[in-house]
């Protein structure tokens, strides 16, 4: 399970970083701040200056989806080479987010709760993890500036990397959103890893009009995509993931369903899955702290 665990991070940084680059959709979005509805007749806005404003709404999330935690339901499949079903395990993780991160605590595997010996590993696991990031928030500025910077050469990245065509307006669930879709530009060659990996998909987007967020996105590798030229490890044409965001509460956009077919190969080890993510049960609290003041003894 290790080893297999390792070659599944493969699709944390290949793929989904991949999908994250492409306007950083695997993060919950901002408000939802009212504004007039949107003419179908309405002139469709550049790619490039939309794309950067699906930036800058990322920029703002981190302190409202903390205000939010829900319950996430995975199922993976472990498939032979003919794509026949192994294995299914379903596993249900509590959902909370830390600034830019996701924790995710594992409640249940495959309908039963854990034994309290593995529920205090997963606790510590978690509290590792919450320590780790608040001695990262000590170079909070830094990092930030460093991670907007990064994000902005990401987006550049794309935007030389990849072709757009084909924007239209469709309905989408009641609401009006701009598609388009994207596959590798043949006249640019890459030259960094991350301009590798991006050159490698293809798929559709789907833009919310006037939250400027995305709500839909499928992507796939459309090539073989190989790190240190398939020695080090590969992620096999087919690829693919799919995303779904929605308005929650009327407030803010949150994952509703995930979905990742990962054939792969790190080392000696390969992987042939299908996970499954759905997001369900909502809530929003809120943290507040008072205090009492009291006449001293005598």
């Amino acid at each position: 399970p290790g080893r297999v665990r390792n070659v599944m991070n493969l699709r944390r940084t290949s793929l989904v970083a991949a999908v994250a680059i492409l306007l950083t959709a695997s993060a919950p979005a901002r408000a939802q701040t009212a504004a007039p509805a949107v003419s179908p007749a309405a002139p469709i806005p550049d790619i490039s200056t939309l794309m950067h404003q699906v930036l800058e709404n990322q920029n703002q999330v981190d302190k409202m989806r903390e205000n939010y935690a829900c319950r996430d339901t995975r199922q993976v499949e472990e498939l032979d080479k003919h794509g026949r079903v192994k294995k299914t395990t379903t596993s249900v993780y509590q959902v909370s987010f830390l600034g830019h991160m996701e924790i995710q605590r594992l409640v249940e595997r495959d309908g039963q709760p854990l034994s309290p010996d593995a529920q205090k590993k997963e606790d510590d696991r978690i509290r590792k993890k919450i320590e780790k990031y608040e001695r990262e928030q000590q170079k909070d500025k830094a990092k930030e500036a460093e991670r907007e910077e990064k994000a902005e050469v990401s987006i550049q990245d794309v935007l030389h990397a990849d072709r757009f065509f084909h924007p239209r307006r469709e309905a989408l669930d009641g609401r009006q959103v701009i598609a388009f879709d994207f596959e590798a530009n043949p006249g640019f060659h890459a030259r960094s890893q991350v301009q590798k990996v991006v050159q490698s998909l293809a798929g559709t987007i789907w833009i919310d009009a006037q939250a400027h967020e995305v709500v839909r996105l499928d992507a796939r590798f459309a090539k073989n995509f190989k790190v240190g030229w398939g020695l080090v490890a590969s992620v096999h044409r087919g690829t693919a993931v799919a995303f779904r965001q929605t308005l929650v509460g009327n407030q803010v956009w949150l994952p509703t369903y995930v979905q990742a077919h990962v054939s792969a190969r790190a080392l000696f080890f390969g992987v042939n899955q299908s996970e499954i993510d759905r997001y369900t049960d909502y809530r929003q609290f809120h943290v507040k702290s008072s205090s009492a003041t009291f006449p001293p003894k005598k």
